[in-house]
């Protein structure tokens, strides 16, 4: 069975090692002036797509994208690595290398502003080739600070570890949605999403090994620059719940620690 941790953190946090990324922001919810809406790549190279969210165009009266489909998929491949939501024009398709096996999945959903950003709904599906290995439901996640005087930053990380090392596509679908409150003004990146791809060569059938090539190494947290380009970022745990154990304690007390 797969591992899924659950955290929450009242900052953007950063991780070191992942191959690839999609991501998903405000931007200027289609109008241009801001960063692309979607896009997906590795760390030098990515497409790109503007989308529109609300659809009026009047930041002044608030933003609600209202619940929109997010379809994911990884694996080898000239249009390996997909993505797309419910709004947009068309998939975004990245070309995809070598993949021995898919040793980690890392989903974020973010705010820095008094915004909004939530996952509904997600469903995350390991495989082989064409074999299904094993799926995953998530329970819902994200971050709400609209209430105003709530904070401005926040971040809701999923990382989902896959059980088996032959494991070499993977897909993602949910619902996504994202709410400004009227007389918030949001920038670009203060709502966003991501969905971190890391793979390597797997020792075994767990990942979980702790060392070589299948140990991950978590950076100290840091402060989002919202001028930087989001593939500069990664989730790093405030805590960290292991779901189907008591191994790790619950350090969220009586918190939901899905959402934060």
């Amino acid at each position: 069975m797969a591992l899924v941790y659950y955290a929450a953190a009242n900052t953007i946090s950063s991780i070191t090692g992942y191959n690839y990324v999609a991501d998903l922001q405000y931007g200027s919810d289609g109008q241009g002036w801001g960063a692309p809406e979607l896009d997906a790549g590795s760390a030098n190279s990515k497409v790109t797509e503007n989308v529109t969210w609300d659809g009026d165009g009047d930041e002044s009266n608030g933003v609600d994208s209202g619940w929109l489909a997010a379809c994911y998929t990884f694996q080898a491949g000239a249009n390996g690595l997909t993505w797309v939501t419910g709004n947009a024009g068309s998939q975004l398709k990245f070309g995809v290398g070598t993949v021995p096996s898919i040793k980690q999945i890392t989903l974020r959903a973010a705010v820095q502003n008094e915004t909004e950003m939530l996952w509904r709904s997600t469903l995350v599906s390991f495989y082989n080739g064409t074999t299904l290995r094993e799926s995953v439901s998530l329970s819902d996640f994200g971050v709400d600070h609209t209430p105003i005087g709530s904070g401005t930053t926040g971040e809701s990380t999923v990382r989902i570890l896959p059980a088996y090392s032959d494991t070499n596509r993977v897909t993602v679908s949910a619902q996504v949605r994202m709410v400004s409150p009227e007389g918030v003004y949001p920038d670009s990146y203060d709502m966003f999403s991501q969905v971190f791809a890391f793979v390597g060569t797997r020792q075994g059938s767990s990942m979980l090994s702790g060392s070589g090539s299948d140990s991950l190494q978590l950076a100290p947290a840091v402060q989002f620059d919202p001028r930087a380009t989001v593939n500069q970022l990664a989730a790093t745990p405030f805590s960290d719940e292991l779901l189907g154990t008591d191994t790790v304690p619950d350090m969220f007390g009586s918190a939901d620690p899905t959402l934060l």
